[in-house]
């Protein structure tokens, strides 16, 4: 069963780039050579370029979370920076797919990290003004 699941996979592996669905060749999926996920996979193990978003966020939200939607949307629309990217080698950072893939994920984790600030900075807000009321 294992072993028909995972040519299905293989025969039907599509990537989503570049705003359409392309077919990825099977072979290079099964040798292993899918730049795109290899940029994923290294842009979770790398990317740490999303702290100061993170930080910002934070920073405004714990003042005022309503006024800290404002960074955390602008952060969530903004692309990582190329020099925040940190590509563990520079020359796969050539390729397309695998860029296109790093990019895809630091976008997500940014994403995800800045609005993870938000909420904690919204909590602990709410939290400060309970203890504060009593």
């Amino acid at each position: 069963m294992k072993i028909k699941s995972t040519i299905f996979l293989l025969l039907f592996s599509t990537v989503f780039a570049f705003g359409q669905f392309e077919y990825v060749d099977t072979l290079s999926v099964f040798r292993g050579e899918n730049m795109y996920v290899k940029g994923m996979l290294d842009a979770e193990k790398n990317y740490k370029g999303y702290r100061k978003s993170e930080l910002g966020t934070f920073g405004v939200s714990l003042l005022s979370p309503l006024i800290g939607l404002i960074p955390a949307v602008a952060c969530t629309f903004n692309p990582p920076k190329e020099k925040n990217l940190n590509y563990p080698e520079p020359k796969l950072a050539k390729n397309i797919e695998y860029r296109m893939g790093y990019i895809d994920k630091a976008s997500k984790i940014k994403r995800k990290k800045v609005w993870g600030s938000w909420l904690g900075a919204l909590a602990t807000s709410v939290a400060f003004a309970i203890v504060s009321s009593r």
